[in-house]
């Protein structure tokens, strides 16, 4: 069985500032910060 995880974050903005050279570390921080809720969704396959 395969899972698939899909995380979905409200924001307290519409920009977090980002640029494309933006490392990860640095995105995931940002959006830690701006975070008003979020929702984990997993969807699952199986042959």
């Amino acid at each position: 069985m395969h899972r698939y995880y899909v995380a979905v974050h409200a924001l307290d903005t519409a920009d977090l500032g980002l640029t494309p050279d933006t490392p990860p570390g640095a995105a995931s921080c940002a959006l830690v910060f701006h975070t008003l809720a979020r929702a984990v969704l997993m969807g699952t396959y199986q042959r």
